[in-house]
């Protein structure tokens, strides 16, 4: 997926960096409570990219 505007890459960079995180925790029992953290954190943020995926870009909008 390519990012339409700079809000996009920015959500595309934040998950990158909460998917590298909980990889390097995951399998260390000790950070199990961290590593459900990131999931969750992960799946917010994918909701927020498919919601801004399926929306018209900010420089598309017609003003009226």
């Amino acid at each position: 997926m390519e990012a339409r505007d700079p809000w996009q890459l920015e959500l595309f960079e934040a998950y990158q960096i909460a998917v590298e995180a909980r990889e390097a925790l995951r399998g260390q029992s000790s950070h199990a409570h961290q590593v459900r953290e990131y999931d969750e954190t992960c799946s917010e943020i994918e909701q927020d990219l498919i919601r801004t995926m399926s929306e018209p870009s900010r420089g598309q909008i017609s003003s009226g």
